[in-house]
C-alpha cells in the first residue's frame, strides 16, 4: 500500500482514484505529519445489486465534528 501526505492527496486524487481503480494499489494512505490518519480503499459499486443499497456501505463510515 502506498502512503501519501494531505497535500499530495489534494493535489493528485484522480491519479490516486484511477491507481485504486486499475488495481495498481490495494490501498492508499494519507498521512497527516507522516502519521497514517485515512485508508482509501475501493467499494466496487458494481457488485451491489440496487443503487439504492448505497447507503448500506456509506452507514459504516462517521466522521466525528470533534475533531474537525
Amino acid at each position: 500500500m502506498t502512503q501519501v501526505n494531505m497535500l499530495e492527496a489534494k493535489t493528485d486524487l484522480s491519479r490516486l482514484v484511477k491507481m485504486l481503480e486499475s488495481r495498481q494499489e490495494d490501498g492508499i494512505y494519507l498521512a497527516r505529519n507522516g502519521t497514517a490518519v485515512v485508508q482509501m480503499k475501493l467499494i466496487p459499486l458494481c457488485l451491489l445489486e440496487d443503487a439504492s443499497e448505497w447507503w448500506k456501505v456509506n452507514s459504516r463510515f462517521h466522521v466525528s465534528t470533534d475533531q474537525i
